[in-house]
C-alpha cells in the first residue's frame, strides 16, 4: 500500500545562513551530489533571494529520503559545517 511505502520515510527542514550554503554546496555541486549518493536521499536548497522570505538571509536545505539515509545527510552537513571535509567519492 502507498502508506507500507511512505513508511520510514522523512524530510528534514534545515535553515542555513546564507554564507554557509555555498560551502555546502560545494565546487560545481559536488558536496551536495556526495549527500544524496552517500546518504541516499534528495536535497533541495532554496534559490537566494527568491525562495526564503522577504529579509531574511537564510536559507532552508530540505534532505528527504529514508530515516537512516537523512541522518546519515545531517551528519555529512553538520561535518562540512564544522570545517570537516572528507573525501566523498561518487562511483
Amino acid at each position: 500500500s502507498a502508506a507500507a511505502g511512505e513508511q520510514g520515510r522523512c524530510v528534514l527542514k534545515l535553515l542555513l545562513v546564507a554564507s554557509q550554503a555555498g560551502n555546502l554546496i560545494g565546487r560545481g555541486g559536488t558536496y551536495v551530489a556526495a549527500i544524496q549518493h552517500v546518504g541516499g536521499v534528495r536535497v533541495h536548497l532554496s534559490r537566494p533571494n527568491i525562495e526564503y522570505t522577504v529579509g531574511a538571509s537564510d536559507r532552508v536545505m530540505l534532505l528527504q529520503g529514508s530515516v537512516h539515509g537523512n541522518l546519515v545527510a545531517l551528519l555529512l552537513v553538520c561535518l562540512r559545517l564544522s570545517g570537516i571535509n572528507l573525501s566523498v567519492e561518487l562511483e
